[in-house]
């Protein structure tokens, strides 16, 4: 098995997910299709409450149609999976703005399952977040990296030897329209597909952007203010150095360069 260093070009790439992903990777959970042509139901949320938070307000048209290209890129790239956007009630995976109760998160995500098979997801986007609401490329990242987590991958660590959407903290490209190589060859790993290059039909509609009548500059990414898991850990990014601290709410990476400052 290899490692985070997954060669694209490896003609059928294989990834160790236990040794790839730090955190949010439940081993064998995934959606069930076993039946080669799962459809999986998703509705945005234009009022209420998403698990406890608060929905802020609906997804206006353009924003609507940025997270069904999150939805479409993994479409895209799986055979065994599809995904269709259904009326509320009957959604299995709905997706918000929200008043995030999860401090310095842009997104959450929430997933149920039963028997390892998971059957229903929530995914809450801040909607206080200045990052997602930055530019179309920023919304789609941040859907299809929590859209990720719901459909059974972890996240990464920044590595320059590849692109994927599960790194965390977020990386440029932010929000292709089609997945990379490392990140379809990851979820078609996951869901029992195979990973050859020469077997992975690419996809066929073309979709044209109007361009940009603005320069944006996207706000660097931090671990900061994220959730980790075990108190005391350190983790080491570029030229900073992250500790994991107890809150009142949840662990949480601080960089401890400015704790040694302060």
């Amino acid at each position: 098995m290899t490692t985070a260093s997954a060669s694209a070009t490896t003609a059928c790439p294989t990834y160790d997910f236990a040794t790839l992903f730090y955190e949010e990777y439940y081993p064998d959970e995934k959606w069930d299709n076993s039946s080669g042509a799962r459809v999986i139901r998703w509705a945005p949320v234009a009022s209420g409450v998403i698990q406890g938070d608060t929905v802020t307000r609906p997804f206006d048209a353009a924003e609507l149609d940025v997270v069904r290209s999150a939805f479409a890129s993994f479409d895209a790239a799986l055979d065994t999976i599809a995904f269709r956007e259904v009326p509320l009630e009957r959604a299995e995976i709905t997706i918000g703005w929200v008043s995030l109760s999860v401090s310095g998160a842009d997104g959450y995500f929430n997933v149920w399952s039963a028997k390892r098979l998971r059957n229903r997801a929530t995914i809450r986007l801040a909607a206080s977040s200045n990052f997602l609401v930055s530019s179309p490329e920023a919304l789609r990242h941040g859907v299809q990296h929590e859209l990720g987590n719901v459909l059974g991958l972890g996240d990464i660590l920044p590595n320059p030897s590849f692109d994927s959407v599960q790194e965390d903290p977020w990386q440029t490209p932010y929000g292709p329209l089609t997945l990379s190589d490392f990140d379809r060859g990851m979820i078609r790993q996951l869901y029992g597909e195979t990973t050859c290059h020469d077997a992975i039909v690419e996809p066929t509609t073309t979709t044209t952007i109007a361009p940009p009548t603005t320069t944006t500059t996207l706000p660097t990414r931090t671990l900061s203010g994220k959730r980790c898991q075990r108190v005391g850990a350190l983790r080491k990014i570029g030229n900073k150095t992250y500790v994991c601290r107890k809150t009142s709410k949840q662990p949480t990476w601080r960089d401890l360069t400015i704790e040694t400052r302060g």
